[in-house]
């Protein structure tokens, strides 16, 4: 049986939500201010680069698909690296390696 291959926008459509999700379930006030700003940061993150996408895959000249590739991969990193350092008790082992494959098979399909 063979997968449908999902756009890049789609992907990251999915992987906000299910960031999105997680973070629902924790007590941002029990955080710290650092903790605070590093949700905020990946928030913002995911919204910048699914938007990105957005315009990568709506560019009208080859030029544009490969800056907004590049911007876009700028925020998915930023937010591999929020997911992957730990700092945030909200995702488990499970989940940074789930969101991680998330994040790369996105940045796989941006070129």
């Amino acid at each position: 049986m063979t997968e449908e291959v999902q756009s890049p926008f789609l992907l990251a459509k999915r992987l906000e939500a299910d960031v999105l999700r997680l973070l629902s379930q924790m007590d941002v006030s029990l955080l710290t201010t650092a903790e605070q700003q590093k949700v905020s940061t990946l928030k913002h993150s995911l919204i910048d680069a699914r938007l990105e996408i957005q315009d990568y895959e709506l560019a009208e000249t080859r030029e544009d698909q490969l800056r907004n590739a590049a911007d876009s991969k700028k925020y998915l990193q930023i937010a591999k690296t929020i997911i992957t350092s730990g700092n945030l008790y909200v995702f488990g082992a499970v989940d940074v390696a789930h969101l991680t494959a998330q994040l790369e098979q996105i940045v796989e399909r941006l070129h």
